[in-house]
């Protein structure tokens, strides 16, 4: 690619499904909180260390989330049973959200509590998940019945 397709203040292409101050999508709340504007893709260089380190945190966490989802996905096509590791994604995933997004509306201060803010809107939603999607307690439940089936089936 030409240089003049790349963006003038981080050096991502305009199509770029990455961000590269955050390493997530543009339109992702952590790139939000980060500053990332998906319009223009301007992205804030790194800078301050206490920063990088909550968004290196909060990335791990999304990633951790994620690769539980592949893994009970990868189960499910190769006819492996799948039914605790969906229940430890659904699980993890929906607190991970609502972590992530909780952080995201503090490290934005009160500009994150804005209803034209597109993190406060990942706010909402993520609480809304972890209700509509199966409260936390159900999918626990079925982990720890999976555990004890497993475990029955051990001895």
């Amino acid at each position: 690619r030409p240089d003049s397709m790349l963006c003038p203040a981080t050096g991502c292409r305009p199509d770029s499904m990455l961000c590269p101050a955050t390493g997530c999508r543009p339109d992702s709340m952590l790139c939000l909180a980060a500053g990332c504007r998906p319009d223009s893709m301007l992205c804030p260089a790194p800078g301050c260390q206490a920063m990088e380190h909550q968004r290196a945190r909060l990335a791990t966490e999304i990633e951790a989330a994620a690769l539980l989802v592949y893994n009970s996905a990868r189960m499910k096509e190769q006819g492996i049973p799948f039914v605790k590791e969906a229940a430890m994604a659904k699980w993890y995933s929906s607190e991970v959200a609502c972590h992530v997004s909780s952080r995201c509306v503090e490290i934005m201060g009160g500009v994150g509590f804005i209803k034209d803010n597109p993190v406060e809107k990942f706010y909402r939603d993520s609480k809304i998940g972890q209700i509509y999607e199966g409260p936390s307690n159900i999918q626990l439940n079925t982990i720890a019945k999976c555990m004890d089936a497993e475990r029955k089936l051990s001895k």
